[in-house]
Parts: structure tokens; sequence; C-alpha cells
């Protein structure tokens, strides 16, 4: 699929960050990277700033989407805190080496938790309808 009609069809924001996408700042980026198979289908491709592309390049899409939900769906945008190609393969590090490696087992206190009960994805008290209600 062409940028341009990726870009429309997202309503001409980020799939990330959800900030306005200009083509000239846009990328493709696929949600299973090309390393790990060649998914080329629509539904697999997003556009995105060029800077978050290349920050989420190779990572496994459960990673793409646990960063969604971390963020509530807006997550920061590389553009914003002019990252350096060091700063963003350091970014990228931390993605890996963070908690998102850990299966989710469950709820706890309103959030998902993992194997060894860390919290993973705390939901804000203000946004208690969406917080996990103990029946």
């Amino acid at each position: 699929m062409k940028l341009n009609t990726l870009i429309h069809r997202q309503g001409g924001f980020c799939f990330y960050c959800r900030k306005p996408l200009l083509e000239r700042d846009a990328s493709i980026e696929h949600i299973i990277p090309s390393s790990m198979g060649d998914y080329q289908g629509f539904t697999n491709q997003v556009a995105c700033c060029t800077l978050m592309n290349s920050i989420l390049q190779d990572l496994p899409p459960k990673h793409k989407i646990e960063l969604l939900l971390n963020w509530w769906g807006r997550s920061p945008c590389p553009k914003d805190m002019a990252l350096s190609l060091k700063e963003i393969e350091k970014q990228r590090q931390s993605i890996l080496n963070s908690s998102f490696n850990e299966p989710i087992y469950g709820y706890k206190d309103g959030g998902l938790i993992t194997a060894d009960e860390n919290v993973i994805l705390e939901v804000p008290e203000e946004l208690d309808e969406l917080r996990f209600k103990k029946e």
C-alpha cells in the first residue's frame, strides 16, 4: 500500500503518537517486521513518523502493541524529543529489556500483571471505568 494512502486511512495522524503526519516526515511501518516474515498485506502496514519507525523497526508486534497500551494510544513522539541515533538505539534497548518481555498473567489492583506479579499497565484512577473490577 502507498504511504499517502496509509496516512489518509489514519486520518492524517501517526499511528503511534497520533500527531499530525506529513508524507515527507512519514514512513511505512510493518507491525510484523519484515525480519519475522513476508507479511506485506495492508493490515500489517501503518504510517508513522520516520524516527518512530527507526526505534520500532525490528521489535516483535507484542512490544509495539504493549507500547500503545502503556501510553493509551499516544506514545511520546521522538520528533519532539530531538533524539540522536545513539538515543534512539538506547530507547530500543530499553523497550527490549523492559517488562514487555514478560507474559501477562492476569489483573491486580486495576492493572495487568506478569508471572512475578509486577504490574506493567496501571490504569489511572481518573479512568476508573476501565479498571478491572472484581465481582
